[in-house]
C-alpha cells in the first residue's frame, strides 16, 4: 500500500517518530483495508476446519456427512452444524463490525 508522501511529512513535521507513525497514521489505514478480508478468510478458515480439533473432538462436518450417510437423512446433522459454526462465525463479524464503527469515529474525531 503506497501512502501520500505528505503524510509522512506532516507527521514529521509535528515531531512524530517512525514508530508513532507507523501506529497513528500506517495502521489504520492498513487495517481498514484489509479488515473486512481478514475477517472473510478466518470464516472460511473456521468453516472448513475442524473447530475443536484442539481439544480432540472429530470434525463436525465430518461427523454430519458420516450421520447423514448413516441415517439416510442429511439435513438434520447439518443443521446442527451451522448450528455450531454459525455463532463463531457472528462473532468474527460483529468484531470486525465494531473495530470498523470504532474507526469511523476516530477519523470523525480527528
Amino acid at each position: 500500500m503506497n501512502f501520500p508522501r505528505d503524510q509522512y511529512e506532516a507527521a514529521q513535521a509535528v515531531g512524530m517518530r517512525a514508530g508513532q507513525r507507523f501506529r497513528r497514521i500506517v495502521l489504520p489505514q492498513i487495517v481498514r483495508v484489509s479488515l473486512p478480508g481478514l475477517v472473510n478468510e478466518m470464516s472460511l478458515l473456521i468453516k472448513v476446519t475442524p473447530v475443536l480439533a484442539v481439544i480432540g473432538v472429530v470434525d463436525i462436518t465430518r461427523a454430519a456427512v458420516r450421520i447423514g450417510a448413516q441415517t439416510y437423512e442429511p439435513l438434520p446433522p447439518f443443521l446442527v452444524a451451522v448450528a455450531l459454526y454459525a455463532p463463531i462465525v457472528f462473532a468474527l463479524v460483529s468484531l470486525q463490525r465494531w473495530i470498523e464503527r470504532r474507526q469511523v469515529v476516530a477519523e470523525a474525531a480527528a
